[in-house]
């Protein structure tokens, strides 16, 4: 880190590598998670009228292992994250360049997923972006991209590309839809959450779907 700017109020840390770290989260009697509760302050302070800028930070080959029930246990594998942001008076900015990561878990196919993500805030308004996520099983893939405004509101603006969502991917999933074709398609939405539109469009064979949709 450096020391000088901490002299006036700033504080800034160069470089953070996290290597192979490992994490268990699960889902406590009480409706808890055992990581967030262990993490809890049990006496708030008062913000500080100080920055702190993390010029990167890195994660390489993270495991998560979560447990949603006794059950059913869902694995992050091999997450890797490459980040910067900083945090002030002013608000709160995070940029994570790089994130990728292997999902495993009971009633899902493998899956591999990788992209970027910034997260804002500033007057108290947050915006997330997403300027392109992929997300590919062995048979499909489907690239994102999307812009969450106000999160008190909820402005979306959104385009999801399936380039191809594989019949036999569908029916694992959601079991007894019994899709005979794979699916091809794209979709854009727009608008707050309690005003959503979007324009679809679908073929699964050589049929084909069109629609505009507003919830």
């Amino acid at each position: 880190y450096y020391l000088l700017p901490a002299l006036h109020g700033r504080i800034v840390l160069s470089d953070i590598d996290v290597v192979q770290p490992r994490f268990w989260l699960a889902r406590e009697s009480d409706g808890q998670w055992n990581l967030l509760a262990a993490f809890a302050e049990r006496n708030p302070s008062p913000p500080a009228n100080i920055a702190v800028v993390l010029r990167r930070i890195g994660v390489q080959q993270a495991d998560i292992s979560v447990t949603t029930a006794p059950a059913a246990t869902y694995r992050l594998s091999d997450v890797n994250l490459g980040a910067a942001g900083n945090l002030g008076p002013a608000g709160l900015n995070f940029n994570a360049n790089k994130i990728a990561f292997a999902l495993r878990g009971p009633g899902l196919v493998p899956i591999r997923a990788q992209g970027a993500a910034q997260y804002g805030e500033a007057a108290q308004v947050a915006t997330i972006t997403v300027p392109g996520f992929s997300i590919r099983t062995a048979r499909s893939q489907v690239e994102m991209n999307g812009t969450l405004r106000d999160l008190s509101v909820k402005n979306v603006t959104a385009t999801i590309t399936v380039g191809k969502l594989a019949a036999a991917d569908i029916n694992t999933i959601v079991p007894g839809a019994d899709l005979a074709r794979d699916i091809s398609g794209n979709s854009r939405i727009s608008g707050r959450a309690s005003d959503l539109r979007a324009v679809v469009a679908i073929a699964a064979g050589d049929s084909q779907v069109h629609a505009a949709i507003h919830a």
